[in-house]
């Protein structure tokens, strides 16, 4: 009986867990551009719309230390199945960025 308790605590749990996982898209951009101020300007365009569209829970860009012409861009998901190639707006933001330099576009699940 006891072990039957557990065994029903422990599956309460990872259910509860599996309904607050979340999804993670990373574009990580490398440009040889010297003068970037298109590619942020670009950039802010495509954030500014997200936020009106509420297409993801929270978008975050940063910019490699010392190195101004590497830029990792975070897109967060409440729901951990992001699309296998990525999200319509990860996919715009990948597209917009290919005529500027090498983007690397990867998607993750929380699983811990």
């Amino acid at each position: 009986m006891h072990f039957t308790r557990k065994l029903w605590a422990t599956s309460f749990l990872l259910k509860q867990r599996a309904k607050s996982m979340s999804g993670l898209e990373i574009i990580r951009f490398r440009t040889t551009a010297t003068e970037t101020s298109q590619i942020l300007a670009t950039l802010r365009h495509l954030l500014d719309q997200t936020k009106k569209e509420k297409s993801c829970d929270e978008i975050k860009m940063y910019q490699r230390t010392f190195v101004d012409t590497d830029l990792s861009i975070f897109i967060y998901h409440s729901n951990p199945m992001v699309e296998k190639g990525g999200s319509s707006l990860g996919l715009r933001i990948t597209s917009a960025l290919q005529e500027f330099g090498m983007v690397n576009h990867t998607t993750w699940s929380e699983f811990y």
